[in-house]
């Protein structure tokens, strides 16, 4: 996990991204392990933007984003410059 979160975070100078704490922006994904999947295919060959499977949640700046595949909030965020 340390290597999708915490060290990009880090390389890209982030302070509040990355890791779960006081004072860090609580943006989460909550999943299955045992059931996560990639649905998505090469653009041309199928479903470019299927949806992945075996999430529940996604929480944005401590907001529920999205719950069991459906957007529950579309402004959550917010554009990050590097």
């Amino acid at each position: 996990i340390r290597h999708v979160t915490l060290l990009p975070a880090q390389v890209m100078g982030f302070e509040k991204k990355g890791r779960m704490g006081i004072g860090c922006d609580a943006d989460l994904v909550i999943f299955d392990p045992d059931t996560v999947a990639d649905t998505a295919d090469y653009p041309g060959l199928g479903m470019p933007n299927g949806a992945p499977e075996g999430i529940s949640y996604v929480i944005v700046g401590g907001e529920i984003a999205a719950k069991d595949g459906k957007a529950a909030m579309l402004s959550a965020g917010r554009t990050l410059k590097i």
